[in-house]
């Protein structure tokens, strides 16, 4: 589903968005963690829950390089633990 939001005001700065949220001139859409502080206070609610996807907690881009530092290589694995640990819970 796609729904194109007519209005007085468009945003895709998520810090001025959040301070338009917060004022009450309409609804957002943020990364959880930078409105979790507002969700539990009862600042933000959240709204069409179901219709979210569920996304991976980390991203990692890197370019393809044949030999990455070590110290790059253990990061990277590190990340990799951690991703699988926390789809694990």
């Amino acid at each position: 589903m796609q729904i194109d939001g007519r209005g007085p005001i468009t945003l895709d700065e998520a810090t001025l968005a959040r301070t338009a949220v917060l004022n009450s001139v309409g609804i957002g859409f943020f990364i959880e963690y930078d409105v979790i502080d507002d969700i539990e206070a009862g600042r933000l609610v959240r709204l069409l829950e179901e219709w979210t996807p569920k996304i991976s907690p980390l991203c990692l881009y890197y370019p393809s390089r044949r030999n990455p530092p070590a110290a790059f290589q253990v990061f990277v694995e590190l990340a990799r633990g951690l991703a699988r640990s926390s789809q694990n819970h």
